[in-house]
């Protein structure tokens, strides 16, 4: 079972004790994302991300916190998403202490240097570039552009070379200190380390206060009434195409129905669009699909890499089987086989201590609640083919259809002629 637990100053941890693990998993999750960004900090919420691991009042620089990790055999990352901000660290179970230690350290005692912000300030810069070199993943920030336009939801994570360089230190510190207080963050430990041994050590590290910071972001809008194309042009030895419909928010109550059509259409080598557009056309390689679920909307989004020559007929095969989705065309075989593959593929994943404490966090941080796999294997059995269609006849229409495509192309109508569901 889960353990929870509310600090006196706020801070909310979870754990889940894995007896037979070797190593321990421990993840700081903080409430703050691009989407709470004004425009002229674009990026930073990522370029504090980066900044953290320069060096802190006890370890000087990089090399000193990586090494602390990497020097028992850990793992350490981070990542910046639209709606939160999480550290993680992975170590051999005896280690809990160092993994709290190093979490805390980075995150409350950042030095934030001139010359650290000015050096990986070039970083960041060369991720963005290299970004937008690599259109399997460029193409998703263009897909939030389209959809929602000149609006924080809508921006990429990484910030523009235009905002990241005119970042000062006192927007770092102001900006960190209104997001990275106790009650704004949680964090989730998996692994061989029990409550009693937990509670203590985040207690002792995480016993700093904060003033907390009221702060509104801005929620999504939409004023789509048609399907839109958005063309990017480039030379590329295949076509990239990405999909998106506007369906719910993250805690919605039929967000069960989408995942479970999100497994039928793209999760898998037996899944429809897999099938459809490599196995039996060959018309591409990669073929996928995911829910993108945020506080107040959502999208049903799917991305695939196609031959050039082919884009027009794989447009058309991708849009085809949502059509048959909402038709209802789906045997009772296919269902409870989708149901037992999501089961199955989470189960799977809850093996590994660093997915459980991400899986464990995101979920708190996000949600205000973390069920256990049992209570979402209930969710997902309840859903039947009735479901499925009604929540595609409602979803999966033309208002909320919206395509971008990377490669050498130009003329959008060509690719309007074929967009309707």
């Amino acid at each position: 079972m889960f353990q929870y637990q509310i600090l006196s100053n706020g801070l909310r941890v979870i754990s889940y004790e894995q007896v037979d693990a070797r190593s321990l998993s421990i993840a700081v999750f903080v409430k703050v994302g691009s989407r709470y960004e004004e425009v002229h900090e674009h990026g930073i919420t990522h370029f504090i991300e980066h900044l953290v691991f320069k060096g802190t009042k006890k370890r000087n620089n990089s090399f000193l916190i990586a090494n602390e990790v990497e020097r028992v055999g850990g793992y350490f990352n981070a990542e910046t998403c639209r709606e939160y901000t999480a550290y993680v660290v992975k170590l051999p179970y005896k280690y809990l202490s160092l993994g709290v230690d190093i979490l805390n350290d980075i995150l409350v005692n950042p030095l934030f240097r001139i010359e650290d912000i000015l050096s990986e300030g070039k970083v960041v810069l060369e991720e963005i570039s290299t970004y937008k070199d690599t259109p399997s993943e460029y193409i998703f920030d263009l897909l939030g552009e389209l959809m929602w336009p000149n609006q924080s939801l809508g921006r990429s994570e990484l910030g523009t070379p235009e905002t990241i360089t005119k970042i000062t230190r006192e927007q770092i510190i102001k900006y960190m200190d209104n997001h990275y207080f106790p009650a704004n963050m949680v964090i989730a430990i998996a692994g061989n380390a029990s409550n009693h041994q937990i509670i203590p050590e985040i207690s002792k590290y995480f016993n700093f206060d904060r003033v907390e910071y009221q702060f509104n972001i801005q929620e999504a809008t939409s004023f789509q009434d048609s399907p839109l194309v958005s063309i990017e042009k480039k030379d590329t030895d295949e076509a990239h195409l990405c999909f998106g419909l506007r369906t719910i928010p993250l805690k919605h109550p039929d967000v069960y129905k989408l995942k479970i059509i999100d497994t039928l259409l793209g999760k898998g080598m037996s899944s429809r669009l897999f099938q459809e557009l490599r196995d039996k056309k060959g018309l591409a390689y990669n073929v996928s699909s995911h829910p993108a679920l945020f506080r107040d909307t959502g999208a049903f989004i799917i991305y695939a890499g196609v031959t050039l020559s082919k884009v027009l007929e794989a447009i058309e095969i991708t849009l085809n089987e949502i059509k048959n989705i909402k038709k209802g065309k789906l045997t009772q075989e296919e269902l409870t086989n989708a149901k037992e593959f999501y089961k199955g593929h989470l189960s799977l994943e809850l093996e590994d201590t660093l997915n459980m404490t991400e899986w464990l966090g995101k979920s708190l941080i996000l949600e205000d609640e973390c069920p256990s796999p049992d209570e979402l294997f209930e969710r997902i059995d309840k859903v039947d083919i009735d479901d499925i269609v009604r929540f595609s006849e409602e979803h999966f229409i033309n208002r909320n259809l919206n395509l971008v495509v990377i490669g050498p192309y130009e003329n959008e109508s060509d690719f309007n002629r074929v967009l309707s569901i």
